[in-house]
């Protein structure tokens, strides 16, 4: 674009894009071809077959109605299509969420958890004895060493490994819950006939009032409960809260969903791995 010094304008040999934003500048160049536009049997358009001289052009040489309507129909399909991710997000948020979570590419989208990680352990397991088996064989392992390396990693307390034999439980029990940053409830017709591990829970539930943060995970394991069997505490809880039922076929990603998200205790152990490989 030039202006020259009789007041003419200068658009030639810098061809335009062939679409329909030029419509315009037709309109302009052949409006003032004769009189304003020096150059103007120069102007073309950059088409893929060959140039389109403006001068001598039609509008439906290069602007056909239907790319406008296509334009017009993809936007409004976008529209829609994003209106109704939304519905269906908020309708199933945490079913939404939980399948998200579970994709090792979509997992970038949740922030990291930053409370409380001067904490030794990520959880604490509360359990009875009746529960031994599915704790320390299924549930341990598969926060520990999970068999999916794209699956996070956990520092697990647990009481048949981490409490010192012949020390207070009381102790013990109150330390653990205070050094991990959640607590995972086993919730099972053993546990609510188990008064240490009802004081187990008390201690989780004063500890998650006393920091204000949502600490208790329960997972009912085994048959459902009826109410005649909860104590009061843990009745008024569960009518508050929600839990996790270890038959719940995306169990498992609902856990790690529920538990800190964060990339430290994976930052820490390829710190001690390379802290021992070096002299």
């Amino acid at each position: 674009l030039a202006l020259r010094e009789n007041g003419t304008l200068s658009l030639g040999n810098n061809p335009w894009n062939c679409d329909c934003g030029s419509t315009h500048l037709l309109s302009f160049v052949q409006r003032h071809k004769s009189s304003l536009i020096q150059d103007y049997q120069n102007i073309s358009l950059a088409c893929s077959e060959a140039k389109i001289f403006l001068y001598k052009a039609d509008a439906t040489d290069f602007c056909f109605p239907m790319d406008h309507n296509f334009k017009f129909l993809f936007i409004f399909l976008l529209i829609i299509f994003l209106f109704l991710m939304a519905i269906i997000y908020l309708a199933k948020k945490q079913t939404v969420t939980v399948w998200m979570f579970s994709k090792p590419y979509l997992r970038v989208f949740f922030p990291k958890d930053l409370t409380d990680q001067d904490k030794q352990f990520d959880v604490f397991i509360s359990y009875s004895q009746e529960d031994s088996q599915f704790v320390e064989t299924v549930l341990y392992p598969g926060l520990v060493s999970p068999q999916s390396l794209s699956d996070p990693r956990y520092e697990v307390c647990l009481p048949a490994t981490d409490w010192q034999p012949g020390g207070l439980m009381v102790d013990q029990m109150v330390s653990s819950v205070a050094s991990s940053r959640r607590t995972i409830i086993v919730l099972s017709r053993g546990f609510v006939q188990d008064k240490w591990t009802d004081l187990q829970f008390r201690a989780a539930l004063a500890q998650s009032l006393q920091d204000k943060t949502q600490r208790i995970i329960l997972l009912l394991h085994g048959q459902e409960l009826s109410e005649d069997l909860l104590g009061d505490h843990l009745r008024r809880y569960i009518s508050l809260n929600t839990y996790l039922s270890t038959r719940d076929k995306w169990f498992w990603q609902k856990l790690r969903c529920a538990l800190p998200h964060s990339g430290k205790r994976t930052m820490k152990r390829k710190e001690d791995e390379l802290s021992q490989m070096l002299p």
